[in-house]
């Protein structure tokens, strides 16, 4: 899903976000600039673009900590 939830207000996009992270059985990959952390905990890779090019990939909690660009991304959309 490439920004599926891009024109959706938050409850919204954590609705759909929720809902295609409970399907089974299928590989899933997003492209979403909403930085739910709810939703980013339940992501099994995680991997921050910067310039078009992979930066970071890991977990969130493995990216949080390593305090790098994905952190800085996080941080900021907080804020």
């Amino acid at each position: 899903m490439d920004e599926a939830t891009a024109s959706l207000d938050a409850e919204t996009s954590f609705e759909v976000l929720d809902a295609i992270l409970k399907l089974d059985g299928y590989t899933r990959v997003i492209v979403t600039h909403d930085l739910d952390e709810n939703i980013l905990r339940r992501c099994t890779g995680l991997f921050a673009l910067k310039n078009g090019v992979v930066s970071e990939q890991g977990t969130f909690d493995g990216l949080m900590a390593k305090k790098g660009y994905f952190y800085s991304l996080f941080t900021v959309s907080q804020g």
